[in-house]
This record gives structure tokens, sequence and C-alpha cells, in this order.
């Protein structure tokens, strides 16, 4: 089973899935590697409905922003990076 954890530096967050922390932090680092993690707090199931997370299409900053949960963008058993408030983490 998933679980998604939200891993802190001081300036940004990123939201990651994964088997265990150890796997989504692994995750992590193959994507940005080099972050100084402050903090990592576990993101309850409870909490994966909720559509928080606002993307758009292709990440074409020109089309209108949409909001998606956490559950509509996990892929069963895979670590996948989700989210990230860093301005420059999905370019």
């Amino acid at each position: 089973m998933d679980k998604v954890f939200k891993f802190y530096t001081d300036e940004y967050f990123y939201t990651v899935s994964g088997k265990t922390e150890q796997e989504a932090m692994g995750c992590l680092n193959d994507f940005v590697g080099g972050l100084n993690i402050t903090t990592t707090v576990e993101v309850p199931e409870t909490q994966w409905d909720d559509k928080n997370i606002k993307i758009r299409e292709d990440n074409d900053p020109e089309k209108d922003p949409f909001f998606v949960s956490i559950r509509d963008l996990i892929i069963d058993g895979m670590p996948e990076v989700l989210s990230s408030n860093d301005p420059d983490f999905f370019e």
C-alpha cells in the first residue's frame, strides 16, 4: 500500500508517494537531489481526496489551472513526486 509524505526544506515542500518514507525520499532525491530536508510528515489517507493541488495541463502557464487530489495523482505501487511549492520544480 502506498503512503504519501511531505518533505520540507527551509523554503519549500515536496509531496511524494511511496511504500515507505525511504522509498519516497529516494524518489525525491532521484528527481531533485541535494535537498536539505528539515522535516518529514506522513499525509494521512483521510486527506488524499482533498482537491488542493493546483496543476495546469502540460504544465503550461498559459492554460487555466485546475485542482486535483493526491489520490488522483498516485500511480499504485510506483513512487512519484506529486506536488511542490518550489516554483522551479516542474519546469
